[in-house]
């Protein structure tokens, strides 16, 4: 698991016929866009949910360890919620929202 912290812009994040916004306006990135196609604004709306699904990824692997810390689980159900929660930690670990005005916590 790594330590390094890596901050992004914090949410929501709007998408506008292949350009990812921050609430304030500022453009985060582009992404391939053809007028009509629905997969390509359909990529645009995933991308600009990431902030959101770090957040939620975050609550559920709390979730998870309070469970795990707290309730008596059948066995093979610890272990179930405990890959569960590794598997997400690797997808957002160190992920966390900079500050308002870029500064970071």
């Amino acid at each position: 698991m790594t330590s390094e912290i890596k901050h992004y812009t914090p949410g929501p994040w709007q998408v506008d016929q292949g350009t990812i916004r921050s609430q304030a306006g500022d453009v985060l990135g582009n992404y391939p866009f053809t007028v009509g196609d629905q997969t390509d604004h359909n990529n645009g709306e995933l991308m600009a949910k990431a902030p959101e699904l770090v957040e939620a990824a975050s609550l559920a692997i709390r979730t998870i360890n309070d469970t795990i810390r707290h309730e008596n689980l059948k066995p093979g159900n610890q272990e179930a919620l405990a890959d569960a929660a590794k598997g997400l930690y690797r997808l957002i670990a160190g992920w966390q929202p900079a500050k308002p005005g870029g500064g970071h916590e």
